[in-house]
């Protein structure tokens, strides 16, 4: 959740000095969480806030769909441009994203070589 209000913050004031000290963190401290493993959702959003030029689209994980199957995406909102919350939602894209993978995984079952013989008992008929 803090993580999520920082980026509301940002988002508000384009500032990571300022975002991070509305929600008790320093500068610092936001550049470390930024650089953390398993932070890549927070860089990006980072990053797409403050318009880093040449941003490559990151990577979607199946570690990652299932952390957004099971808490949901959370996203500041703003009015007449101030942050004034966040707001959590439920992930369906993610679900049906790994349905989606899961579906490429299972292949179909191969189908039964005809024979010769059957193919000539058709054409007789």
């Amino acid at each position: 959740m803090r993580q999520a209000e920082f980026i509301g913050y940002l988002a508000e004031t384009r500032c990571v000095r300022t975002a991070a000290a509305k929600v008790g963190m320093s500068r610092e401290g936001a550049y470390r969480l930024r650089r953390k493993r398993g932070a890549e959702g927070f860089c990006a959003a980072w990053d797409f806030i403050l318009g880093a030029p040449g941003t490559p689209r990151r990577k979607v994980t199946l570690d990652g769909l299932m952390q957004r199957i099971r808490h949901g995406t959370y996203r500041p909102v703003l009015r007449r441009g101030r942050y004034i919350g966040t707001e959590r939602k439920a992930d369906s894209s993610a679900l049906f994203g790994m349905l989606k993978r899961a579906d490429r995984r299972i292949s179909p079952a191969p189908a039964a070589p005809h024979r010769e013989a059957d193919r000539g008992q058709e054409k007789g008929r």
